[in-house]
């Protein structure tokens, strides 16, 4: 019998992209003011793995990752889509964003992120919000894509940059 688990929490993370203009530290603050404080962030990188979201958000976009000290529940992980929803439309210019906010869960075994998005591979939390394993964490290889992992996620040093956030589990 299985009986009652204790599911793991992990460590409340979000990739922002930014077009350009905005500044990614006043983006920074409006989410601490929410998620509390940030114990990592990775580098700011140019977003060129795809054209994806140039027509909404214009050229010269800009990535980066935060580690929240905040500790989630991946149940909770659709109101957090939510809020981060809700902070984006601050940075509305019009119908278009300026401002892409990707909040996920990270745990010592993977990467789980939120999506508006339906998909095969997607797991439906409830008030039309997703959940989808992105990466899996394998011992002495650290975090590696699936078939389905964004281009941004499989690269190299986002995948480092998880598994040294993932030392404040």
């Amino acid at each position: 019998m299985g009986g009652d688990r204790r599911v793991e929490e992990g460590l409340l993370v979000t990739g922002i992209l930014a077009a350009e203009g905005v500044s990614l530290h006043s983006v920074q603050a409006r989410l601490m003011d929410s998620w509390g404080p940030v114990i990592a962030a990775s580098v700011v990188a140019p977003f060129t793995q795809t054209t994806y979201y140039a027509r909404e958000m214009g050229p010269g976009l800009r990535r980066q990752f935060l580690a929240f000290e905040r500790r989630l529940d991946p149940a909770l992980l659709a109101a957090v889509k939510r809020e981060g929803i809700a902070i984006e439309a601050e940075w509305m210019d019009g119908a278009n964003r300026r401002v892409n906010i990707d909040p996920g869960c990270l745990t010592r075994a993977k990467l789980i992120l939120a999506s508006t998005k339906d998909h095969a591979h997607r797991i439906p939390l409830g008030d039309g919000i997703h959940a989808e394993v992105t990466l899996v964490y394998h011992r002495g290889r650290g975090y590696e894509p699936w078939p389905w992992t964004y281009p941004d996620y499989r690269e190299e040093w986002v995948r480092a940059w998880f598994a040294e956030a993932r030392r404040h589990l």
